[in-house]
């Protein structure tokens, strides 16, 4: 293993025991992280559901709402006060009366920076060997997600996720230079499928991989693969646990990373007149908006009246060419009202999808000292006074499509 003075991080992986009472599960964590800065660690990374058994009975009832929940609480305080990236595995989050799967991402100031809700829920029946449908207590989420380490992105799954190799695609696409997944593979798909995906998101993607399983308990009614497994760009497995409790610390030089871009640059060859991988996201049109030229306000322009609901692909031209012609248009809040202007804003497009927006103004529209030189809004909190344009596919607050919340 190389020293922690030559890598750019140094990554604790903790395969927990998960036992029936939370608090206990959520102290045990807290604990390990301690131990993981003590180790010289800058980032931990927790299992899936490591607050609670995987049963599908149980996940209603252990579940809380993120962030102010009894896990959130301990893994914020946790961050803030050894000073490190957590990645808090996955918890049940419960939303609207609905349950998530879903990973937290807490800063070194105790900061929720990041939440991804599972996207591929774990539907599986296989005749003699493993029949489970967690769509019978979860709901699936409907975002990619992704965060900063200084320098270094990282992208968000969790789980079956990591079957689906497009999903980590796009976020090799977005430029990430890690992919953490905490799993709970069963013994029966962990022998043949465990390894075997981490080392093809980590080859195909250029990236380095860190899946973080629980321990294995044998009497659980799911028992757990472990195996928890640091994979780097080459397809070479780092570090890999047994199956018992037990964390694993590890150097990424993330100079490896660009070394292997350099010699087999995949990234620049692929073939995107022939074939792509996209990110879809839908722009609706609540209704047409008139408005009128009041004196100084002469940038204020009408919503052209041919733009329909339509789907735009994430990484297409079209997204930005058609929509928004060479001058784009963006919704801002005047005087507690809705305006659409006439702005040069740009859209910071991983915020978007996460459905955050900034809106950044070269301050030519208003004269009044009100109108900010920059705003930055959750479109979710706010959606109540837009009757415009409006993005989807989720906003933040309870994953409630912005359309419902409008209409409501």
């Amino acid at each position: 293993m190389n020293s922690p003075s030559s890598s750019d991080i140094r990554a604790a992986v903790l395969q927990l025991s998960v036992a029936a009472d939370k608090s206990t599960n959520i102290a045990i964590a807290v604990k390990r992280i301690q131990q993981a800065k003590l180790k010289g660690c800058t980032l931990a990374v927790l299992p899936e559901c490591f607050t609670t058994p995987y049963d599908n009975a149980l996940f209603r009832k252990y579940a809380e709402v993120i962030p102010d929940g009894e896990t959130c609480k301990a893994l914020s305080q946790a961050a803030k006060s050894n000073k490190m990236y957590v990645v808090g595995g996955s918890i049940p989050e419960l939303c609207d009366d609905k349950v998530y799967n879903a990973c937290t991402v807490w800063d070194p100031n105790g900061n929720l920076i990041a939440k991804h809700r599972k996207v591929h829920l774990f539907d599986v029946n296989i005749p003699g060997s493993t029949c489970f449908k967690e769509s019978n207590a979860m709901s699936p989420g409907n975002t990619l997600n992704t965060f900063q380490m200084g320098k270094l992105k990282v992208g968000l799954g969790i789980c079956h996720d990591m079957r689906f190799s497009e999903m980590a695609a796009l976020y090799q696409k977005q430029g990430c230079d890690l992919l953490i997944y905490p799993g709970t593979f069963c013994t029966e798909l962990g022998p043949p499928h465990w390894s075997l995906l981490i080392r093809f998101r980590a080859l195909e993607n250029q990236t380095f991989v860190i899946a973080a399983s629980p321990a294995r308990d044998t009497k659980s009614n799911y028992v757990a693969w472990g195996h928890s497994m640091v994979m780097d760009p080459w397809g070479k497995i780092i570090e890999e646990a047994d199956e018992k409790d037990m964390d694993l610390y590890v150097d990424l030089d993330f100079t490896l990373r660009e070394n292997i871009k350099q010699q087999i640059p995949t990234g620049n060859q692929r073939r995107t007149d022939i074939y792509d991988t996209i990110y879809k996201v839908t722009v609706l049109i609540k209704k047409k908006l008139n408005f009128e030229s009041h004196g100084s306000r002469q940038n204020v322009k009408r919503l052209p009246e041919d733009l329909q609901s339509k789907s735009y692909d994430y990484n297409t031209t079209e997204y930005i060419g058609s929509f928004f012609p060479k001058t784009l248009y963006g919704i801002s809040i005047y005087k507690k009202k809705p305006v659409l202007t006439h702005i040069f804003f740009s859209f910071f497009l991983n915020d978007l999808f996460n459905t955050s927006m900034n809106v950044c103004t070269r301050h030519q529209l208003y004269s009044e000292p009100t109108f900010p030189n920059s705003i930055k809004f959750q479109i979710g909190r706010v959606s109540s006074l837009i009757t415009g344009v409006v993005v989807t596919p989720r906003t933040n607050d309870c994953n409630s499509s912005i359309n419902d919340i409008i209409n409501s």
